[in-house]
Order: structure tokens, then C-alpha cells, then sequence
């Protein structure tokens, strides 16, 4: 039967500094509406955005220890560790494509409609059809699935024939 290590004190110090170095960027969000000055405000939201998180996760690891540091980032691994991508179907896959251009096209023609026709078009409708636009870009990406984004980083890199 394997003993169960006792944890210290300065080990659950250490997990909270790391924890509210992870928080801290939420901090930063909510301090604008706070009404405070705006210098106080501008150095808090740097603070809690910045030079606050770094700090923490310093003082926490230097706390914690190095058994900590390596089980975090053991967690932190397998939580983005991925197996082969999966296949989608024939139709998603076309669905996926569609909805991709369709975005695309959207987003040509919001520029080059209105002047081509004499269209006037108010900011609020024009910001209305990036909004759709750029809604159906992104779904169409979770459509076409994980082979998809293989095939895309693939166009990024050279590979020598052989």
C-alpha cells in the first residue's frame, strides 16, 4: 500500500500563488469599473495583467517546490495532448466548405457591394454583417474538423520532395 505524502503548509502557500496567478488577469478586467483615477486604474490593470501573474508564479513555484512544478505541468500536458485527427463525413466536410466560402463571400461583398451599386448603408448594418461573417467563418472551421486544420498548417510548411 503506497503511503500518502503529508503536504506542508508552504506547499499549499506555494498552489495558491500559482492558482491566483491564473486569477489575476480577471482581476485586471473587472478594475475599470471600479471609478477609480486613471492613472490607479492603469497601473492596476497592468499589475493584473502583466507583472502580477509572472510574480505569483514565481513565488509560487519557488514555494511549492520542484514535485509541484512538475505535476502542474505533467496536468497541463496531457490537457492538450491530442491523438491522430478524426475524419468527418462527406457531407459535413462540403457543409463546412460552403459555410466557409459563404462567410467569405459576405465579406466581399459588405466591401464592394454599397460603392458598386450606390448602396448607402448604415455603420450599425455594416457592423451587423461583419458579425454574421465572421460567426459563419468560425463555425465552418469546427465543421470541416480536425483534418481540416492538418490540411491548412500543411499549406504552411515546405517540405522537400524526396
Amino acid at each position: 500500500m503506497a503511503k500518502k505524502e503529508k503536504t506542508t503548509l508552504r506547499f499549499k502557500i506555494g498552489i495558491g500563488f500559482i492558482v491566483l496567478s491564473c486569477v489575476f488577469p480577471l482581476f485586471g478586467m473587472v478594475v475599470p469599473f471600479f471609478g477609480l483615477s486613471t492613472y490607479l486604474t492603469a497601473f492596476l490593470v497592468a499589475f493584473f495583467l502583466v507583472g502580477g501573474p509572472e510574480l505569483c508564479l514565481i513565488v509560487g513555484a519557488a514555494l511549492s517546490g520542484k514535485k509541484a512544478v512538475q505535476m502542474i505541468t505533467e496536468k497541463v500536458k496531457k490537457l492538450f495532448r491530442r491523438g491522430p485527427p478524426k475524419p468527418v463525413s462527406k457531407c459535413r466536410y462540403i457543409v463546412g466548405l460552403v459555410a466557409l466560402l459563404l462567410g467569405n463571400v459576405i465579406m466581399f461583398l459588405r466591401d464592394y457591394a454599397p460603392p458598386l451599386f450606390h448602396l448607402k448603408v448604415s455603420d450599425l448594418t455594416l457592423l451587423g454583417v461583419n458579425l454574421v461573417a465572421d460567426f459563419i467563418i468560425i463555425i465552418s472551421f469546427f465543421i470541416l474538423g480536425e483534418q481540416f486544420w492538418e490540411k491548412l498548417k500543411k499549406l504552411f510548411t515546405w517540405e522537400a520532395e524526396q
